[in-house]
Order: structure tokens, then sequence, then C-alpha cells
């Protein structure tokens, strides 16, 4: 396991982030303060079906950081990728969700479980939850989810993880976090979404 992280980590370890591959971003739009707007906004992001966003990652554990980037494709509710790439390009992980068929692939290899959370877990031996990542990332309600006075949503508490949206950017009817910080015991991410290709 240790072997693994240690992959992880060094496939990308200082080096400075650059997103990958040509793409044709949405233009953000500022949020809304009010409790109507989190209100409808939350009801789109719940509808939402269908996005294409990349971002960036910064990850601490025991054994240093690194930063990496990351693309999440949605085809539908039930079926999306989530890659994660060094800054030259370099594939360290993808993880496809279809439904309830879960799949890693890392160093050449793919390897199946019940959940993202479980196979970084079992592969890279750092400490992800076992609930949806994909709603998390679209600040999509779920359990353990906590909203302000508004309604604007401020985190999630998904044991043994905590994470807290810093900032969010509008898309249409959308709002999506910007800026996110993931703590559980064995690592500390931070997340910024930095280009939203495709959102319905």
């Amino acid at each position: 396991m240790a072997r693994k992280r240690a992959y992880l980590l060094a496939a990308a370890l200082a080096a400075t982030l650059s997103l990958t591959a040509c793409q044709t971003s949405l233009p953000p739009t500022t949020v809304g303060t009010d409790s109507a707007y989190w209100s409808a906004a939350t009801a789109h992001n719940v509808a939402l079906s269908s996005v294409l966003l990349r971002g960036r990652m910064g990850v601490t554990t025991a054994d240093g950081s690194t930063r990496l980037n990351f693309t999440l494709d949605m085809q539908d509710r039930d079926r999306y990728t989530l890659t994660l790439t060094t800054a030259v390009g370099t594939t360290a992980a993808r993880f496809k969700v279809e439904g309830k068929d879960v799949s890693l692939t890392a160093d050449g290899i793919t390897y199946t479980g019940a959940s993202i959370g479980e196979l970084f877990s079992e592969h890279f031996d750092v400490t992800l939850p076992e609930g949806d990542l994909a709603s998390v990332l679209l600040a999509r309600p779920m359990e353990g989810m906590v909203f302000d006075e508004t309604g604007k949503p401020l985190g999630v508490n998904l044991f043994p993880c905590q994470f807290l949206y810093t900032d969010f950017q509008g898309f249409g009817p959308y709002a999506l976090p910007k800026g996110m910080l993931m703590r559980s015991p064995d690592v500390r991410l931070n997340l910024e979404i930095r280009d939203v290709e495709r959102i319905r």
C-alpha cells in the first residue's frame, strides 16, 4: 500500500500544475446571496446529469505533498470517470463508475471495488469516504451536507472525512464549488475547479 501511495505522490512531486488538453471553458458568473437563489441553484444541481470539469488538487499526507490535475467527466447520474493526472499529462489513476460497478486503473492494472473511497484506501493507503464523490464535487444535496441560513452549502461530513466549500461560481442556473478543502485522518486535499466545459 505504501508503495502505491508513494507512486501516486511521487508521480507529480514538485511539479507545477498545468491543465492538459485543449478545452473550451464556459464563462463563470458570480453566485447569488439570498435564499431564493440558493433554493433554485440547489434544485438545478440535483437535476444535473452531465458535466465535464477540470481542476487542480493539492495532496498532503505523512509521506509529503504533491499536486495533481483532475477531470470529472459525467455522462449521466450513474456513469462518470474521475481521472488524476500529473503536470506532464501522465495518468496517475482513473476511477470509473458505472452504476454499482466501480473500477480503478493505476500502474496499468485495473481493480474493482464497491466505491472510489474503498479503492483509494486499498491501493493508495489514503482514507477517502465511501460516499458519492461526484456529488460532493458538484455540491448536490446529500446526507451529511451542512447549509447556512440562506441554503448555501457549507460542506459535507462523510465519516471520517470533512469537506468544506471555500468558494462557489455560477454556470447558468447551476452553482458549483470553485474551492474545496477535505480533511481525513491521513490526508488533506485542497481542490480547485478551474474549468467547466459542459454542464446540463
